[in-house]
């Protein structure tokens, strides 16, 4: 199964690249076709309930004919025709295998919160328990949606991908909670991330590196145009003045150059740390990921870099066709530019400055602006990431 490829060193060389504005569009301009599974992807969607439809009724026309997923299509047209509650009890063909625990209360409050039959059935037989405790947990009903519809575009974006229905995908947990895939035959050094910003979400994943992943809306560019020297906001200027989340570095380039360079310096922190599988360290201030290639010591336990997952049967473990899952995957997905070739100059002299070909204990980020947000994805070495944008399928 799969475990992390990250070594329990304490200090990790950082090489952080920020893509211009200008250069991101040249990137998008210049943007060629390759080989299935040679790059990283990175998925932008909003947590909706029109576009995660929308979503799976295109995903479900391009895969009900074929066979694997002729059970999960089947399932899902029962659901449709009838009703969740018949005679008080739950109808067998809405509960995953891997849902034992969900009663009849917690099912009531799914319906509860999210209404239509589709999204109950895809919360239901697309999650796994930890998923499903974790959305309920929420007070607010509209955080407890966000948190499904997000959950539920990412199990069908890996589908997707991986031409594998999404209740076959099973999650494990490291033991500060980033997800692996436990159970795919394949996934020695396959390797995704989540971020979310509001109703805004992003998913990057890997067939190749150890990926993290951070994203943040930038409220003042929503309302200020493209402005990039925006005064901090009084937020960001508390978390700044504090001393406690960025480099004396750091902070002075925050100040000078405003708002925006506030939310580069955080998205990068934690792109970094959810690539190393942990949470926030409590040397935040110390660790210098400014722009170039600089030592970062994070300090945190090393408790256990094992994979938590519950145990598997040889039933579990499952494989699927590359080249049948390219073509599925180019229909799905027919826009997507490239964003980080990794023949691109810059990236290549600073990659060979980390020799990350040979280096364990390196990171590359790299952090770009994109529809109001501000992206830091983080990667074991520098590779070619495909953006794909499902808000305009």
């Amino acid at each position: 199964m799969k475990q992390s490829n990250l070594f329990p060193y304490s200090t990790f060389q950082v090489c952080s690249v920020d893509l211009t504005h200008e250069s991101f569009h040249d990137l998008l301009e210049t943007a060629l076709p390759s080989e299935p599974c040679s790059e990283a992807r990175l998925f932008l969607f909003s947590a909706s309930r029109e576009n995660l439809l929308h979503f799976f009724s295109i995903w479900t026309y391009k895969v009900s004919s074929l066979p694997l997923f002729s059970d999960f299509c089947e399932r899902y047209i029962l659901a449709l025709k009838s009703d969740p509650f018949p005679n008080n009890s739950t109808p067998d063909f809405l509960f995953n295998l891997y849902q034992p625990w969900l009663n009849q209360f917690d099912l009531g409050r799914l319906s509860a919160i999210l209404v239509d039959k589709s999204l109950l059935f895809l919360a239901i037989n697309c999650l796994d328990h930890i998923e499903l405790k974790r959305g309920l947990k929420f007070k607010q009903p509209e955080h407890s949606v966000r948190f499904f519809l997000a959950h539920i575009f990412v199990k069908l974006i890996l589908s997707a991908e991986l031409l594998v229905p999404p209740d076959k995908i099973r999650f494990a947990y490291n033991l500060y909670g980033k997800p692996y895939l436990a159970n795919l035959s394949h996934d020695n050094s396959f390797s995704f991330n989540f971020s979310d910003s509001g109703i805004r979400c992003a998913l990057l994943l890997s067939y190749n590196v150890e990926v993290g992943l951070d994203i943040e809306e930038d409220p003042l560019s929503l309302y200020q145009g493209n402005d990039k020297n925006l005064p901090l906001s009084t937020k960001a200027k508390e978390i700044v003045d504090s001393g406690l989340f960025f480099s004396y570095k750091e902070q002075l380039l925050i100040r000078s150059e405003g708002n925006v360079q506030f939310y580069k310096h955080w998205t990068k922190k934690e792109a970094f740390l959810k690539w190393l599988g942990v949470g926030l360290v409590d040397n935040l201030s110390e660790m210098d990921l400014s722009i170039g290639s600089q030592l970062v010591t994070p300090q945190f336990k090393i408790i256990d870099r094992g994979v938590l997952e519950e145990n598997l049967v040889d039933s579990d473990v499952i494989s699927f066709d590359f080249k049948q899952a390219a073509e599925i995957r180019s229909e799905l997905f027919p826009n997507s530019s490239l964003l980080v070739p990794s023949r691109h100059d810059k990236i290549k002299t600073m990659s060979q400055d980390l020799q990350v070909d040979s280096c364990n204990n390196s990171c590359f980020v790299f952090t770009f602006e994109c529809n109001e947000l501000v992206i830091s994805c983080a990667m074991t070495k520098p590779e070619s990431t495909r953006l794909i944008n499902l808000d305009e399928l």
